[in-house]
Formats: C-alpha cells, sequence, structure tokens
C-alpha cells in the first residue's frame, strides 16, 4: 500500500483488502507466486513469476494516453519504476516517450500556477505535483544519461527498488 501511495498519493488510496484481494487473483493466475524470507516460515513475501513479468512487459508495451483517464500520473510514476522490465532496445524509445510526457505534464502545471491562486490547498497541491515530477524525469533523464548505450536502465545497478 506504501507503494501505491507513493506513485499516485492523489490519485488513487487503496485498502488494504483491496491489495490482499490483488495479491490473491494474481496467485491464483500465476503472475506472483508467494516465498519465505531467509527460509522463515513466519515471514512470506510475494516474487513475481516469469508469467507475471511478462503481464508486467506487456503493460509497460501500452502507451499512455487520454485512454488512462484521471490515473495518467499513476501510470507514468508506474511505468518509471518498471521501465527497467523492457529489453533494452526498447527501453530507449520508452524512455524517450516517457521523458516527453514529464516534460508536456510539467509544462501544463507551470501554466497552470501562473493562474490567480485557488481557494483552499489546490494551489500548494500543483506545486507539489511539479516537484514531484521534476524530480521523477530528473532521475529518468539521470538514468538515459548513465547508461546511452543500451537503453534506460541498461545494466544498471538500480533494481526498481529505489525511488527518485
Amino acid at each position: 500500500m506504501g507503494v501505491a501511495r507513493m506513485l499516485a498519493p492523489q490519485d488513487w488510496h487503496p485498502t488494504a483488502d483491496t491489495i490482499r484481494l490483488c495479491a490473491e487473483r494474481a496467485i491464483l493466475k500465476g503472475l506472483l507466486q508467494p516465498v519465505r524470507c531467509n527460509g522463515d516460515i513466519t515471514h512470506v513475501a510475494l516474487e513475481t513469476t516469469p508469467a507475471g513479468r511478462a503481464a508486467i512487459v506487456d503493460l509497460l508495451r501500452q502507451p499512455i494516453g487520454p485512454s488512462c483517464g484521471g490515473y495518467i500520473r499513476a501510470c507514468m510514476s508506474a511505468k518509471l519504476c518498471f521501465l527497467h522490465h523492457l529489453p533494452p532496445a526498447e527501453r530507449r524509445g520508452d524512455g524517450e516517450k516517457l521523458a516527453r510526457l514529464y516534460r508536456d505534464a510539467i509544462r501544463r502545471l507551470r501554466r497552470l500556477k501562473r493562474l490567480p491562486p485557488p481557494v483552499g490547498s489546490a494551489w500548494c497541491e500543483v506545486r507539489h505535483e511539479i516537484v514531484r515530477m521534476e524530480s521523477e524525469l530528473a532521475f529518468l533523464d539521470g538514468m538515459r544519461r548513465r547508461y546511452p548505450g543500451e537503453g534506460t536502465f541498461s545494466d544498471s545497478p538500480w533494481n526498481g527498488t529505489q525511488r527518485p
């Protein structure tokens, strides 16, 4: 649940039950499998199966656009988190497309900042969103510069557990 809140705090606030049900469904479909942590029977984690990784890659190949509705920001953040799962040849193109999406979104949000301040906390949310998106774009651009040869995150030590 912490990851969901980190990815899209304003877009999606799932409950623990929702996450549990999704995990159970993914286990039944063979996308996740339980694994013991350090051989301890009481501590079990979930691991992505090869079928689960293939499903992630299929999702990553989907374009982010108007069909995402109000979840575009969440889709962008999720794609950034999992971009390293794409084959190297696809990472470069998808990384460039994702960077363009971030730049366009930041430009639109900056235009909002030029309008008279709205009542309430909406103004702070716009500023927060700009900072968040600039941070994620900086992370993406940094990884693209650091690993230019084979695409974004190619052979990088970044394993998807770190955040910008």
